[in-house]
């Protein structure tokens, strides 16, 4: 989730006011794009922020959205995924050599 969150094509919101971000100001009614999938490859919030590491310490991330746009299906994935992790038989890393 955290890396490849779903529909992230960006998601579009409206400036309620004027702000500075990283020295570029966006009035107030300019659209903007979000990336999620940008946020949680953030290097200063994640560690080696471009690897897949399920054992990680940072465990938040925006693949399920934040606050209010939230995503409602977001519990049943977390049900069903410790279903999987506990029922499924253990898995490895396999290493083959590609041609």
């Amino acid at each position: 989730m955290r890396l490849g969150a779903p529909g992230d094509l960006g998601l579009l919101r409206y400036a309620h006011t004027d702000v500075d971000v990283a020295g570029v100001t966006i009035r107030r009614g300019d659209a903007v794009i979000l990336s999620v999938n940008s946020a949680n490859r953030d290097a200063s919030v994640y560690t080696d922020a471009e690897t897949f590491d399920p054992g990680r310490p940072e465990r938040t991330h925006l693949g399920c959205g934040h606050g209010v746009p939230f995503c409602i299906g977001a519990s049943l994935a977390r049900v069903e995924l410790r279903i999987v992790w506990r029922c499924a038989p253990p898995l490895t890393v396999a290493s083959r050599s590609c041609p």
